[in-house]
């Protein structure tokens, strides 16, 4: 079984059913053979960027975690370990929330979902 880390869009594009997911990843996501997480820092990045305007979603945060329990999405709470790995991270992305994001992929092995490229400066696995 192949554990991957969904970064915040991957979730919010997954429940849009956006385009954006290409039909090979798509695959991926919908395998039996895939078992999905997600870290809570995703959850708090989504209410803090709607509280500030800067993302409007048509679905509650509510709606998301409903979403995440009926795809056997995990949902990864922040823990001492992933605090520990996120202090020693350089700064080659600035961004908080990427950066727990990464530390909990290199934390448990998992390979990253994102369409962010510079995350894989990080050297660590990145699918899109």
């Amino acid at each position: 079984m192949a554990n991957y880390l969904l970064d915040t869009h991957a979730l919010l594009w997954m429940q849009v059913d956006s385009e954006l997911i290409s039909s090979d990843l798509r695959k991926t996501l919908l395998s039996e053979d895939s078992r999905l997480h997600l870290s809570i820092a995703s959850l708090w990045e989504i209410v803090i960027k709607q509280q500030i305007n800067k993302l409007k979603l048509d679905f509650s945060l509510s709606e998301i975690a409903s979403y995440c329990i009926e795809n056997n999405i995990v949902i990864l709470p922040v823990s001492l370990p992933y605090i520990i790995h996120y202090s020693s991270l350089p700064l080659l992305h600035t961004d908080p929330f990427d950066r727990m994001i990464v530390a909990t992929s290199l934390c448990d092995g998992f390979t990253l979902i994102s369409k962010d490229t510079q995350l894989s400066a990080y050297k660590i696995s990145v699918i899109w």
